[in-house]
């Protein structure tokens, strides 16, 4: 199956069309690069028993002189597992066939706008799938029990790597609005309550529907090239965004790419 790259979601999602076309041709189709981005994903921490946890809306940050206040009137028990962000530097695809596009349904989020690469392209740069978790019995998985037995939360150990890279929520769960979330502190704003960048899907959004899968690099921003013959199709959504691409590979490319119009 294709391993399709979608491009620039935010531009689609906020409706500028022309300029998601022209991001997705001057930074991927005439570099001929595919660039790294950062997302949080998330190590599950087994709660210790008879914690208690102060859920998002019971923090109050004090703009004045810059102090939190917790409510520990409203502290609860703890999930089985917090969720604890880092970063993944990531180029994330889906691996879906071309017939089955017309039923995906995240192209509502992600757009009708990218790119298809050979099998070839996959196992050349070690795409890897994503598999994904369900809170409830988070704590008994026998990865995350382990890991968390072993306390070695750093970058260099494998099953750190492994977890964090390649696994995330199935589903947009509402704690993700009630009780995950980090508190960031700097020199200008001060102490800034922030929701992980999961708060954009609506809940109950459905991350198994994506059929992910992941390059990981080493740091925000790297690239990863490839050629012509790397490409099988590039998915457009109308006959008019085909024409203002092909247009404008003319003599950039060595060969007319194919091009798929996505099925509506």
């Amino acid at each position: 199956m294709p391993l399709i790259h979608f491009t620039f979601g935010s531009y689609y999602r906020d409706k500028k069309y022309k300029e998601q076309t022209d991001m997705f041709l001057n930074y991927i189709l005439l570099k001929k690069t595919l660039k790294s981005f950062t997302c949080p994903e998330f190590i599950p921490l087994i709660s210790e028993k008879n914690s208690m946890y102060v859920p998002l809306d019971q923090w109050v940050i004090n703009k004045q002189d810059n102090t939190i206040t917790i409510n520990p009137q409203k502290a609860i028990a703890p999930p089985p597992v917090d969720l604890m962000p880092f970063p993944v530097h990531m180029i994330s695809f889906v691996n879906i066939s071309f017939k089955k596009l017309k039923l995906w349904k995240p192209s509502e989020h992600y757009g009708k706008l990218g790119i298809a690469f050979t099998n070839d392209f996959k196992i050349r740069n070690y795409a890897k799938q994503v598999s994904y978790y369900d809170l409830l019995g988070l704590e008994k998985d026998y990865l995350v029990k382990k890991l968390n037995i072993s306390q070695d939360f750093s970058s260099n150990n494998p099953l750190f790597h492994e977890i964090i890279s390649y696994r995330k929520p199935s589903t947009m769960w509402e704690e993700f609005y009630t009780l995950f979330g980090q508190i960031e502190q700097s020199e200008a704003t001060g102490y800034k309550l922030k929701k992980t960048t999961y708060s954009r899907y609506p809940i109950e959004y459905n991350f198994k529907e994506e059929k992910e899968f992941r390059i990981v690099t080493k740091k925000e921003g790297d690239f990863i090239k490839f050629n012509e013959n790397d490409i099988l199709a590039i998915i457009v959504p109308d006959s008019p965004t085909k024409e203002y691409i092909k247009n404008k590979l003319f003599n950039k490319w060595d060969k007319v790419p194919n091009f798929i119009i996505y099925p509506h």
